[in-house]
C-alpha cells in the first residue's frame, strides 16, 4: 500500500480527472466521441466535452447521438443498471447533475437558436414524418379521382 496516493472510486472518473489535468486539444476529445469501436471511450469524451466545451460545440457534437441506442452498463449504489447512449446524452444535455457531479451551466438550446448560434434542431423523425404526409396526400389525391 502506497501512502499519500488517493484512488478514484470509479475508473471513468479517474480518466476524467486525468483528462482535466492534461487538458487535451478539442480535436482529440472529438476523436474520442467519434470512436465507433469503444462505446465507453465515446461516453468518456462526451462527459469531458460537457465539462469543458462551449454550449454550441456541446449541442452540435452530442445531439447526433440521440439516435445511438448502444447499451451502457452503469454501476449505481442500487446495483448495475443498463441505459442507452441516447439516454446518457439526454442526461448530459438536460440535467444539472450526472453521476452525482454538478455539471457547468449550459445555455438553453432555444436561447442559442434565438441568438443565431445554432440552427433549429432537426429531428431524425422529420424526414419519416414528411414521407408519411406525402404518402397520405398521394392516397387522398388518388381517392378524389
Amino acid at each position: 500500500l502506497v501512502t499519500g496516493v488517493q484512488t478514484c472510486a470509479l475508473p471513468i472518473f479517474c480518466l476524467v480527472l486525468k483528462l482535466l489535468q492534461i487538458g487535451p486539444e478539442m480535436e482529440i476529445i472529438l476523436e474520442f466521441i467519434n470512436n465507433e469501436d469503444f462505446k465507453y471511450v465515446t461516453a468518456l469524451g462526451m462527459f469531458y466535452l460537457r465539462l469543458v466545451g462551449s454550449p454550441e460545440l456541446i449541442y452540435k457534437t452530442l445531439e447526433p447521438y440521440y439516435s445511438d441506442y448502444r447499451k451502457l452498463r452503469l454501476n449505481t449504489p442500487e446495483g448495475w443498471k443498463i441505459i442507452h447512449m441516447d439516454e446518457y446524452v439526454d442526461e448530459l444535455l438536460e440535467k444539472e447533475m450526472a453521476f452525482n457531479i454538478n455539471l457547468p451551466f449550459l445555455t438553453s438550446r432555444k436561447v442559442l437558436e434565438l441568438r443565431g448560434d445554432l440552427p433549429p434542431r432537426k429531428s431524425i423523425l422529420d424526414d419519416e414524418f414528411d414521407g408519411m404526409v406525402a404518402e397520405l396526400e398521394k392516397e387522398d389525391s388518388v381517392d378524389d379521382k
